[in-house]
């Protein structure tokens, strides 16, 4: 019975401990995109987010990268709770803009000074990011395939004919 207690002890103390020994960090996000396309000519991108990682300072300075493009991540504490929180935004030209997943590293000092050296070197993907955020993303509404402009003046220019073609036949 002891040994059992004793077991189970050790058990719930690595349990407990495990995420400190792994450094992995804890991550909450909020995203926002573009959804209309019809009166922008860039869709933005922005994320929200905190992270709280064992074993590192709080409020530590971060660092995004997003296929090789360097993204700024603004820290901003809130004294009411101590807890810092993060955000990244960056912005696309409509038509380059598609939907999907993005993946964005999120580094350290340390890590982004490595990814820096390596990039450098000509190869960044042996540097393991502090975490990853994913960001889905759905293509914004770009309008109907046929303009309204284009439906109008058709509209337009039909009623002229048949008005036209009328008063022909009125006048033999």
């Amino acid at each position: 019975m002891v040994k059992m207690i004793v077991f189970l002890l050790f058990i719930g103390l690595l349990a407990a401990i495990a995420p400190l020994i792994s450094g992995e960090c804890t991550v909450s996000s909020t995203t926002y995109s573009t959804n209309d396309g019809l009166v922008v000519a860039k869709v933005a991108h922005i994320i929200q987010f905190t992270a709280q990682c064992p074993n590192r300072p709080k409020g530590l300075p971060l660092y995004a990268d997003l296929n090789g493009q360097t993204l700024t991540v603004i820290r901003s504490d809130e004294s009411s709770t101590g807890q810092s929180s993060y955000q990244i935004s960056w912005t696309v030209d409509l038509l380059k803009s598609s939907s999907g997943s993005h993946s964005i590293a999120i580094y350290d000092e340390e890590g982004f000074a490595s990814v820096r050296k390596a990039q450098r070197a000509g190869d960044s993907s042996q540097v393991k990011p502090l975490f990853t955020l994913d960001v889905s993303h759905s293509s914004p509404y770009k309008g109907p395939i046929v303009q309204t402009e284009l439906v109008a003046t058709l509209a337009a220019i039909g009623l002229w004919w048949a008005a036209y073609r009328a008063k022909g036949k009125l006048m033999e």
